[in-house]
């Protein structure tokens, strides 16, 4: 949708106007913008890169970049820096003594303004819509939190819902229909392309078919042809990228010739599916979130969602209804863990259902939205033969691994961001003999041990109030007390590496931890500055015999560029050398890996040093035929 920006100068009689269509203008003091097509504005209040107007699916939407940006209108509201806010046709905004009006032009103003009365686009129906569900349900229950999991409660909403999407779907006539559903087909085919089954599902209540489906398949395959999507791998950010800017266009195009009363059931199960990921799930993510092959959820604004498939990152072209839509997820997802994120606390820690992991971040501390992070799990622990296939590792690494495992080996397990360390200890996990009592410790459980015999611990963050926080260290030194056989701690950060060294030192052996350093070398180094945090007023050289007596191996896990996770090292953690006075790591194993071949599988070697304790690890299960140098 094009419109004229016309701006009013208080010592001109004319005002001087600009044609905007579709694409990203900067209003500023300059004629130059790395931003976007710069509007050169001459005031003394306007600066380099004021402000940002911007064409997205939603509409247009304006950015204050610097401030005194506000709306012209009753409400004469200050626009937030960085914050978007939607705009068309008689919109009216200032700039300091300048005064920016908004215009269709004449030829199209009609046109346009019965485009603007549609909705706009399917996310602005979709949150219409569930407005009005939400003012509905409220009837249903006198409790304040009802019971989002009762599958009675979920039907008398999901009733609701059908029945004002009916509503909705019945003003419409067939070019809105048409329109609308174009972008249900593209969301559809960006499920599928990710993994997904996608959005059409037979559905009695609906009247939607197994034949109705078929039919669906058989419009996304002529989408696809159109499209020359080549449903590749390798092509995946490609094929999404031509998916996203292409599909409706072609959509409009091939319409013709699909069956109308077929795309009205896409957009009625799409608006009604969308609502209900809004009301019980995690909204546009809800797909995301079940597709097994997504290993990562990224959420960089409201409009911008990535997902890591494959090891690659890829931006989906899904997004919130908006960014308050965006936020009220956020704050549900914080709070079922019980934990609050706003203004005054504006990052947090929590984890989905599945066990997920979820980092979130609100303004002000992100300035573009809402920045969500979703490290998904498998549903159980991967098994050997699964590790070996993904070439995670070989089979001696495999082997001697488990030898160290029932040995009761102190293990510490080392690795950067999205390595695979959780991944990894539960694996390793799953070679403890079933008869041993384990107490796990984390800040957000999320490990997955599958034992018989597990007491999980989870620390707790403070009240409002400052009062009632449980940290890491607290749990671990509870965990002494429990009687454990084995101790395992989500991942070492802080004074709790004391705490941990003395499990491992006074009988609990066979424990592990997880803690970030990019080798095992490192490993160590970060291990002893974590026992210093303690504040026990340990000398450095006592700190290193405690290391030194108590971690066993420490296994090295990197993420290589073509996004493949590995077992880089094994290395084994000696005694002091007297000459650098430092803790001795020696590697076992190795894998070595050419950076400039993202082909590169890697080799994975035995070093030739063999470990002191080599005999206990061969009882525990080692099979030394398996070694290759």
């Amino acid at each position: 949708m094009n419109l004229v920006l016309e701006i009013n100068y208080p010592d001109l009689s004319e005002p001087s106007r600009h044609t905007l269509e579709e694409g990203v203008y900067v209003l500023g003091s300059s004629d130059e913008s790395e931003r976007g097509t710069a509007i050169k504005v001459d005031g003394p209040f306007v600066k380099r890169d004021h402000a940002l107007l911007e064409f997205t699916r939603a509409g247009w939407t304006i950015t204050a970049l610097q401030p005194q940006v506000r709306r012209s209108d009753r409400s004469n509201e200050v626009l937030r820096v960085h914050e978007p806010s939607k705009f068309g046709p008689r919109s009216r905004f200032v700039i300091g003594n300048l005064e920016f009006q908004f215009l269709a032009p004449e030829v199209e103003e009609k046109k346009e303004e019965v485009v603007l009365r549609q909705g706009e686009s399917l996310d602005l129906f979709i949150s219409d819509i569930h407005l009005k569900v939400s003012a509905e349900t409220q009837l249903l229950t006198r409790v304040e939190k009802p019971d989002t999991e009762d599958p009675k409660y979920r039907a008398q909403v999901r009733k609701i819902i059908v029945g004002l999407v009916d509503s909705a779907l019945v003003a419409l006539n067939g070019q809105q229909v048409q329109e609308l559903a174009a972008d249900a087909g593209r969301r559809d085919l960006v499920y599928r392309i990710l993994g997904s089954t996608g959005v059409m599902a037979a559905d009695r209540e609906l009247g939607i078919s197994e034949i109705d489906c078929l039919d669906f398949d058989k419009v996304q395959d002529r989408m696809k042809s159109i499209l020359k999507l080549s449903g590749d791998e390798e092509e995946l950010v490609r094929d999404l990228a031509v998916l996203n800017n292409e599909y409706e266009t072609a959509f409009a195009s091939a319409s013709r010739a699909f069956n109308n009363t077929l795309l009205s059931k896409l957009l009625k199960q799409t608006l009604v599916q969308s609502i209900m990921d809004v009301m019980f799930g995690i909204g546009p993510l809800e797909y995301l979130q079940k597709n097994d092959d997504i290993s990562e959820i990224m959420v960089v604004a409201s409009d911008k969602i990535f997902v890591e498939l494959g090891g690659n990152l890829v931006m989906t072209g899904l997004s919130f209804t908006d960014e308050k839509s965006s936020q009220t997820i956020t704050s549900y997802i914080v709070g079922r863990v019980g934990k609050q994120i706003n203004i005054q606390n504006p990052y947090e820690d929590a984890r989905l259902m599945d066990g997920s992991r979820v980092n979130a971040v609100v303004r002000p501390i992100a300035l573009d939205g809402t920045a969500l992070t979703i490290r998904k799990f498998g549903k159980s622990a991967l098994t050997l033969e699964q590790l070996l296939q993904f070439d995670a590792m070989s089979a001696s690494m495999a082997s001697f691994l488990l030898g160290a495992v029932v040995s009761k080996k102190n293990i510490v397990v080392s690795g950067g961001t999205g390595t695979g360390k959780t991944t990894m200890v539960n694996w390793m996990a799953t070679l403890i003999p079933p008869d041993e009592r384990i107490v796990t410790v984390e800040d957000t459980a999320e490990l997955r041990l599958g034992l018989p015999h597990v007491v999980r611990l989870e620390a707790r963050p403070p009240s409002a109030d400052g009062h009632g926080a449980v940290t890491i260290r607290d749990l671990v030194k509870n965990a002494l007390r429990m009687r454990p056989d084995r101790i395992v701690i989500g991942e070492c950060r802080g004074g709790e590496a004391f705490d941990m060294l003395q499990a491992m030192n006074t009988g609990h052996e066979g424990s592990m931890t997880t803690l970030h350093a990019n080798n095992p070398v490192e490993a160590m180094s970060r291990m002893e500055n974590l026992v210093l945090m303690a504040d026990q007023g340990l000398p450095i050289d006592a700190i290193r015999y405690q290391i030194a007596g108590a971690v066993d191996y420490v296994v090295q896990l990197t993420r290589y560029p073509n996004g493949k996770r590995k077992t880089s090292e094994i290395a084994s953690v000696g005694g002091i050398d007297p000459v650098t006075n430092r803790i001795e790591v020696n590697p076992v194993f190795r894998t070595y890996y050419d950076h400039a071949d993202k082909k590169a599988k890697g080799d994975f070697a035995f070093s030739g040093v063999t470990p002191h304790d080599i005999g206990e690890i061969i009882k525990g299960g080692f099979d030394p035929a398996l070694l290759s140098f």
